[in-house]
């Protein structure tokens, strides 16, 4: 089985002020650039932050291997692994997917365009057709 990533992002809130703290060092630092001629040190060292945490923003993807999912988070050092056994469901909602899991381990909630959440799904039922999926189209993963 090929291992195939699908990007995710964490639920509306907190991806809107991830990325405003993203841009603000963008902004921070091209104010400082263009406020002198020559080259400015601080200037760059913001816009460095700003592509490094652009990048680390970025990085959030599902893994689908033979016996386990595999969630990567912004962190590069922090990676979660379920056990298809431990997911009780996956319910599909209208801007995402939400696992839950067996026990006390709770749900995780993860935003996905549409492309990658039926790319996702259509990979996570030909491989595992006993998986429970139910839709919740009509609901959306953030609360307006």
């Amino acid at each position: 089985m090929k291992k195939k990533r699908y990007f995710w992002q964490p639920e509306l809130s907190i991806s809107i002020i991830l990325w405003s703290l993203t841009f603000i060092f963008l902004f921070y630092g091209l104010i400082i650039s263009l406020e002198s001629n020559k080259i400015y040190w601080k200037g760059n060292l913001f816009i460095g932050l700003f592509l490094i945490m652009f990048v680390l923003s970025c990085h959030r993807f599902f893994i689908l291997t033979e016996k386990r999912l595999v969630i990567r988070y912004a962190l590069l050092w922090r990676k979660k692994e379920i056990f298809y056994d431990d997911i009780d469901q996956v319910v599909v909602r209208k801007d995402g997917l939400m696992i839950k899991q067996k026990g006390l381990n709770g749900h995780t909630r993860h935003m996905m365009s549409k492309k990658q959440k039926d790319r996702f799904l259509a990979d996570l039922i030909k491989n595992h057709s006993d998986m429970v999926i139910t839709s919740e189209q009509d609901q959306k993963l953030s609360h307006d």
